[in-house]
């Protein structure tokens, strides 16, 4: 009986190290700052940026959708988005309101896939927040830019 106790003590010991140690590699939260901007001229205009100050520093890229509309300076969009780093890829969607007259924007989504070291963020949510440049663009100005905070949460 004693046997059979100090083997289970030591396999739940090791169980509770190895849960231990995989949840400190997996934060629950991971917050960057970002900057973007969206060229008009462009083929596939769509915003383009980088996220720095956190693991996940690389390319984001936001691509807005057909379901975007505008109520009272208000505009209500809807994106798909994906984050390239060098441990591998991350997309997902997200939807939000940008504020035409103070340029503030917010938007909150989920992480659809996620790839390479990355793969544990699937299902985590999505939240930023920022302001861009003022629109419409001056004459001449075909770039509008943006700075914000980006931020994945585990469900």
């Amino acid at each position: 009986m004693k046997k059979v106790l100090k083997i289970t003590l030591v396999g739940l010991l090791i169980l509770s190290f190895m849960s231990a140690c995989s949840s400190s590699a997996k934060p629950k939260s991971i917050t960057c700052d970002q900057m973007i901007s969206f060229d008009t001229t462009k083929p596939d205009p769509h915003w383009i940026g980088t996220l720095t100050g956190c693991e996940l520093e690389g390319t984001v890229e936001y691509w807005e959708t057909d379901l975007n509309f505008t109520v009272h300076q208000i505009e209500h969009f809807y994106e798909t988005f994906k984050i390239t780093t060098e441990k591998g890829v991350i997309t997902g969607v997200d939807n939000g309101d940008w504020d035409l007259t103070t340029f503030e924007f917010t938007a909150d989504g989920w992480v659809k896939d996620a790839k390479g070291d990355w793969a544990y963020l699937r299902g985590y949510k999505f939240h930023e927040t920022g302001t861009t440049t003022k629109v419409p663009l001056p004459a001449g100005t075909t770039v509008i830019s943006g700075s914000s905070t980006m931020s994945l949460t585990a469900p």
